[in-house]
């Protein structure tokens, strides 16, 4: 819940709506840009942490689709402002945590984000069922899962680390009121 208590949330959550711009007909756009990347990710975590309240077996697996997709988002922020094209990050990369990760460490993520040994044995273990998006259709097959807790907290700590970087230029000029 870093969002709530982090001098950036308000930053955060105005960069939010000028990035994804909702219309009274329900029509969304979402700007192809890191911060909008970023905010999006944002909006997944919260809405994992709005399921995680209810601590009940049903809610595992769809906070478990939010938390990865929110991080596969701050990733691709991170890589989007480091240069990569989005026509790679579709290609390339697609839905893969490793592979993300990887790319965004090469690109200096290092320098923000260490993750411990047990956070990256976490995103392995749960990218073998999120690359292949059997976290939305776990019919008939018997998964294993990290602790939900630990890596909702790697997702969050992992957005707090690409904020920074990513969107200080960006959202210099957006200090001011709406």
């Amino acid at each position: 819940r870093w969002l709530s208590t982090n001098p950036a949330s308000s930053v955060a959550a105005r960069a939010t709506r000028r990035c994804a711009h909702i219309t009274t007909t329900g029509r969304i756009k979402i700007s192809l840009d890191p911060a909008s990347f970023w905010a999006l990710a944002r909006n997944y975590l919260a809405a994992a942490d709005r399921l995680l309240v209810e601590r009940t077996s049903e809610v595992y697996l769809p906070a478990a689709y939010l938390l990865c997709h929110a991080l596969e988002l701050a990733l691709k922020a991170y890589l989007l402002h480091a240069g990569v094209s989005v026509r790679l990050l579709k290609e390339k990369y697609r839905h893969d945590l490793k592979a993300c990760l990887a790319a965004a460490e090469q690109e200096g993520l290092g320098r923000y984000l260490t993750l411990s040994a047990d956070e990256q044995e976490d995103i392995k273990q749960i990218n073998e069922y999120y690359a292949r998006k059997e976290l939305e259709y776990a019919f008939g097959k018997e998964m294993t899962f990290p602790p939900i807790e630990r890596l909702r907290a790697t997702v969050d700590r992992s957005l707090a680390a690409i904020f920074n970087p990513l969107t200080e230029e960006v959202f210099r000029g957006m200090s001011g009121p709406d």
